[in-house]
């Protein structure tokens, strides 16, 4: 039974750990040089809810990947609750890619 309880509490303490393990890896990822593993933790950063992640997403409205561009407009528009990069984000209204302008519309409303 000692044995059962030891291993709950070792689960549980790793899965509370395994956020920030993997916002950890999310921000390596953030610069790799393929645009998906870019998008994918760009997405994984913006649900953590985390604003210090604009520092990140906000230069990627600039990827040269239009993937990488849908998933910045998303975080910035998630996680930029003072408006401070609406400027930004209204740019995107003029994207070469049609996906990205749709992002850009529905964040900006």
């Amino acid at each position: 039974m000692r044995l059962i309880k030891w291993g709950i509490l070792v689960l549980l303490a790793a899965s509370l750990g395994g956020c920030d393990l993997r916002k950890e890896q999310a921000r390596k990822e953030i610069s790799s040089s393929n645009a998906a593993v870019r998008a994918r933790a760009l997405d994984t950063l913006a649900r953590s809810g985390d604003k210090a992640v604009l520092e990140l997403a906000v230069p990627l409205l600039r990827d040269t990947s239009a993937r990488v561009r849908r998933s910045a407009v998303a975080a910035v528009g998630s996680l930029d609750g003072a408006g401070t990069h609406m400027e930004k984000l209204a740019s995107r209204l003029r994207d070469g890619d049609l996906e990205v302008r749709l992002a850009a519309a529905r964040v900006l409303g």
